[in-house]
Formats: structure tokens, C-alpha cells, sequence
């Protein structure tokens, strides 16, 4: 699932669907979702509001328990706002997510995000920012 990030940097929320089941719960540090109707209609706009955003995400660890098969994996997510141009936001995050099949295909039911960092400082020096990911999202370029 690595390409769930980015889905979200492209802001491709046809292909952010897929990743998911369509009642799937996710809770994040600032609000919970009920849906990806939910989610989307958040995700888009707040998304909508940071020009340049890029997420790394780590290989998946996944295994199976009582409840399920489970997976999880850190993220780094750099992005600017157009609120604060001039500074640059930083977070490592990890997702621990619920799996289920569906159709065959494994989709995540259920997500938690938590933050393990975040910081806010200003744009370094030099720094330049060429492309967006939502620029370079076609994949014939």
C-alpha cells in the first residue's frame, strides 16, 4: 500500500478509495471518519489547502491475531500551507490498520493514525519546491 501516499499528495481520490473498504472507521489525532464518503469529503478539501505535501511511507509490517490481520507502518509527511507560506510542517506518524478481503483484494476496515512528531518551522533557506506530486500524478509523464 505504499502508493496510498501518493494517492493523497496527487490528491487522486478515486485511487485513495480503493485502498479502503467503504465503511471503513479511521481515526486521526484531530477527528475520527465514518466512511470514505467521510473521509474524502474532509481529506479533499483540507488537502485542497497545502500546495506541496509529499508522503514516504516505510514497508508494511502485517501479521494476523485474535482479531484479525493487522498492518502498520511509519510515515513521514513534509507539506506547506497556504495559510503559512512560508513555513514548512513535518510529521512522523504510524498507521496501524485492520484488513479484510473484499472481493478478494485485502482493504483496510479500520485505521489509526498516531503522531509520533510534528514540527513547524520555516522553508530553509535555498529551498525550492519544483513540483508538486498533483503535478507529476500522470503516469504516462
Amino acid at each position: 500500500l505504499p502508493i496510498y501516499g501518493f494517492a493523497v499528495d496527487a490528491r487522486d481520490w478515486r485511487t485513495f478509495r480503493t485502498y479502503f473498504t467503504v465503511d471503513v472507521k479511521a481515526r486521526y489525532p484531530d477527528r475520527s471518519f465514518d466512511g470514505l464518503d467521510d473521509w474524502v469529503g474532509a481529506f479533499d478539501p483540507r488537502h485542497a489547502a497545502y500546495p506541496w505535501s509529499v508522503h514516504a511511507m516505510s514497508n508494511h509490517l502485517v501479521g494476523e491475531d485474535a482479531a484479525g490481520v493487522w498492518a502498520l507502518c511509519y510515515g513521514r509527511i513534509r507539506w506547506t500551507s497556504n495559510d503559512e507560506p512560508g513555513q514548512l510542517n513535518r510529521a512522523e506518524v504510524i498507521y496501524r490498520d485492520r484488513l479484510q478481503t473484499v472481493d478478494g483484494k485485502w482493504l483496510i476496515a479500520d485505521r489509526k493514525l498516531d503522531v509520533l512528531m510534528s514540527h513547524r518551522g520555516p522553508v530553509p533557506e535555498g529551498a525550492i519546491f519544483p513540483h508538486t506530486v498533483q503535478e507529476m500524478s500522470d503516469w504516462n509523464n
